[in-house]
Formats: structure tokens, sequence, C-alpha cells
């Protein structure tokens, strides 16, 4: 009884001792391999010949070989620990209908970031508004296009709907038009009025010299005629340039007593 006793717990620590060094080999490749995945995909990104192309490609095969490395190394880690590849790949096989169901979601923001590289509406640094959101384009990877918005929110967009809906880019032609409208009293002498836009419009150092202005009356209010003024101005300067306008048009209308209208109710004196 004793003896077999002995057997038994030599074998037991034999069995330990082979599944603890195999444990130990696949958390050091785990570890080192995980490393080494995110050090080489950074470096990708730096490398000369890459940079020299797309950067929206260099950036999504950048994503694209970190999770093909970090695949490698789980898939090696398992190896380690005894996992038959035969098996493996069986195993995977059998599973191939519900990981892609699973993962449908997935596959389509993969597809739907080729669509993106292929067809290119926007590029890294593009001011962009898709899926409902409205920002700077940061980084395009394999799943996701992630965008930085005018309050400093960094929002990750999926690729399928991206190249499913309609994305609007401020930034692809370099300038844009700014219409600022602005409310002034009937009685207003319109003339002087759009005397007075015009010199705005046209002492703003904002705007592009050589594109068209265009001061006219758009809309009746309750109590006012609304004026609108447009001009273009580049991307650089745009909202400096509306900003400019508005509290310009104050000043001058100040200036020459013009007043802009604003709703108001009378309430009598109840008996």
């Amino acid at each position: 009884m004793e003896e077999l006793l002995k057997q038994l717990c030599t074998t037991l620590l034999e069995i330990a001792k082979t599944a603890g060094m195999r444990i130990i080999f696949a958390l050091i490749l785990l570890v080192v391999g995980l490393q080494l995945a995110k050090f080489i995909s950074k470096r990708m990104k730096k490398m000369k010949g890459l940079q020299r192309i797309d950067k929206n490609v260099a950036s999504f095969l950048s994503s694209l070989v970190s999770i093909g490395l970090k695949a490698c190394v789980l898939i090696g880690c398992l190896l380690i620990l005894g996992v038959p590849a035969a098996s493996f790949v069986t195993a995977i096989a059998s599973c191939g209908l519900a990981i892609g169901l699973a993962l449908q979601g997935s596959l389509s923001n993969f597809a739907g970031g080729l669509m993106l590289l292929i067809f290119k509406p926007f590029q890294i640094g593009d001011f962009i508004e898709g899926a409902g959101y409205s920002g700077t384009v940061e980084d395009i990877t394999i799943l996701y296009t992630h965008i930085v918005t005018p309050d400093n929110l960094k929002v990750s967009l999926p690729n399928g709907k991206l190249s499913d809906d309609a994305v609007v880019n401020y930034t692809a032609l370099g300038y844009r038009r700014a219409d600022i409208s602005v409310n002034v009293p009937y009685e207003s002498d319109m003339t002087l009025i759009r005397k007075l836009l015009l010199q705005v419009v046209e002492s703003n150092p904002y705007r592009r010299e050589n594109d068209p202005i265009t001061v006219e009356i758009i809309g009746y209010a309750d109590s006012a005629v609304t004026m609108c003024v447009r001009y273009y101005a580049d991307n650089d300067n745009f909202w400096t340039a509306v900003f400019k306008t508005r509290q310009d048009i104050l000043d001058i209308f100040a200036e020459n007593g013009i007043s802009i209208p604003y709703n108001r109710i009378d309430i009598g004196k109840v008996k």
C-alpha cells in the first residue's frame, strides 16, 4: 500500500512539474509576445516605408498586424500547454459558423474599414460629421475610426456604420462658407443695413478675399426682417472669422443706433 502511494505521489509530482513548466513557459510567451506585438505595431507607424504611403493605410495595416501578432501569441500559448494543433484547427472549423454569427458586426466593421481605405471619404486630420458625431479623425483601425470632438472627447465610430451612412467632410475642400443671420427692425433702412453688413465682412481679415460676399433678406419674422451674410473662410480661420463677424455686427449696429429686435410680451395691469 505504501509503495502504491509513493508511486502515485511520484507520478503526480512529475505531472505537476511538467504541467507547471508548460504553464510558466506559456505565461512568459504571453507576456513577452503581447509586449513585442505592441512594440512592433508602434514601430510600424514610424517606419519610413509606411510614412511614404497613405497615412490611413498605414494606420489600418498597423492595427491589422497588431491583431495578427496577438493571435499568433495566443495560439502559441495553447500549443505549449499541450493543445494538439489538429484538434485546435478542428475545433475552430467546427465553431466557424458560430464564430461568424457572433462576429458578424466585427466583420462588417472590417469590410467597412476596407471601403473607407479604398474610397477615402476622409483622412486622418480631417474634421468630419458621421454616425451622429463630429470631430477630427485621429486614427483609422481595422474595426473603428477614432475621432476627437471639439470638446476634447474621444469617440470610437464603427467603420461599418461610417461606410454605410452619409459622412460630411468639412476639411476636404480647404475652406467653407459662413452663413450668419441677423434680425433687424422692419422700419430699418435696408440700404444702410446692407452697406454696414458689407463693411463688416470686407474688413474681416480672416475671410477669403477673392470669393463672393452675399447680403440678402432670407425671411420675415413676427417682429423683424431676417438678413443673412454669406462669405467664405479657410478651415483654419473659419470659427475665428465667424466670431469676429458676430461681434463686429453688434458693434457697428450700436454705433449707428440700430437695435436688434426681440420678442416682447406686454402684460397690462390686472384690475
